[in-house]
């Protein structure tokens, strides 16, 4: 599909439904990843399901989108033996503060956004 063809179809949408297409992409595409890196590293369903104490229908319903919770992408990618790193991002300038030590948590500025490093 064009992808000029795409952006005039999501111009017509209200900002409202727009963000609600935006996000639903953002998590196919994040399961999608998900799917690869399991099967990059060799990983099973049922062996990760053994490592996170679930059933593997539930790696099913994670890779298919139905379950995207923090929480459980945290143990997801734990699971696989990985890491995660997650990046907010703001239009806006912002300092925050790590409340334990005071000290500046890392940002970047990327495309005219601000990326948090939490």
């Amino acid at each position: 599909m064009n992808s000029n063809f795409l952006k005039k179809q999501m111009k017509k949408l209200s900002p409202t439904r727009r963000r609600e297409v935006e996000n639903k992409a953002a998590q196919i595409v994040l399961c999608n990843r998900l799917h690869r890196l399991r099967e990059m590293l060799g990983v099973t369903q049922v062996q990760l399901a053994r490592k996170m104490g679930v059933k593997q229908p539930m790696i099913s319903q994670i890779e298919s989108g139905e379950d995207m919770m923090v929480s459980t992408l945290i143990n997801y990618v734990k699971g696989l033996g990985c890491g995660i790193s997650i990046k907010i991002m703001t239009n806006k300038k912002c300092k925050i503060i790590d409340e334990k030590t005071g000290k500046i948590i890392l940002t970047q500025n990327l495309n005219g956004y601000n990326y948090v490093t939490v």
